[in-house]
């Protein structure tokens, strides 16, 4: 449905004022949603391999151990898998309405 000119009027003196406060871009424009999704990366196959090698080394003698070693894993390739569902959102869109 496509916007009147009083509802176009308003969302550009929104984006204005938007523009002209200092404050919400600060917090806002430099957001860097790719380093967002590096790091979670980073971090999930960091985990993964720090539970490969727990899983590896003490399987042999603990069995429990091992057993933590490969949940370790599981949970770090659900972290790494997810990075782009929850880094890529742009913190001002919505959902979108379509339907």
């Amino acid at each position: 449905m496509p916007l009147s000119e009083h509802e176009r009027r308003v969302l550009t003196s929104l984006e204005e004022s938007l523009k002209n406060d200092a404050h919400f871009v600060s917090r806002v424009g430099h957001v860097r949603f790719s380093s967002r999704r590096r790091r979670r990366r980073l971090v999930g196959a960091a985990g993964f391999v720090v539970g490969t090698v727990v899983m590896v080394a003490s399987y042999t003698r603990s069995v429990l151990v091992g057993i933590l070693g490969a949940a370790m894993m599981t949970g770090a390739a659900l972290h790494f898998v997810t990075a782009d569902r929850h880094s890529d959102l742009h913190p001002l869109e919505g959902p979108t309405d379509e339907g």
